[in-house]
């Protein structure tokens, strides 16, 4: 049996990373530094999810944020960067759910 809220993580993880392999099969010939193509790495997107977890987990035992209104805030940046960047819009999210996760809330 799956956890509750861990199958509305990985949905939003698997649109995020969708939208991440969309990106990549954009010809990127425009970009102005390599290291843009590489902010679209599904690894790189995981692994700043994951350590945004931590650094939350952190700011969340020195009383500085709940983990868990960290997540909403990074939810409710996720929804207005999708009006001008769907992809940054699902990467954020992704994160969000991320948080919450570490939270036990499940997104």
């Amino acid at each position: 049996m799956t956890d509750a809220g861990v199958a509305t993580v990985t949905t939003q993880l698997d649109h995020a990373l969708a939208a991440l392999e969309k990106a990549l099969a954009i010809d990127r010939s425009d970009r102005k530094s390599p290291s843009a193509a590489a902010s679209t790495d599904p690894a790189l997107v995981r692994a700043i999810g994951g350590v945004l977890a931590i650094i939350g987990t952190v700011l969340a035992r020195s009383d500085v944020v709940p983990l868990g209104e960290l997540a909403r805030l990074f939810e409710l940046y996720a929804a207005i960067s999708t009006d001008d960047d769907p992809d940054v819009g699902a990467i954020v999210v992704a994160w969000s759910g991320m948080i919450a996760n570490a939270a036990g809330q499940g997104a």
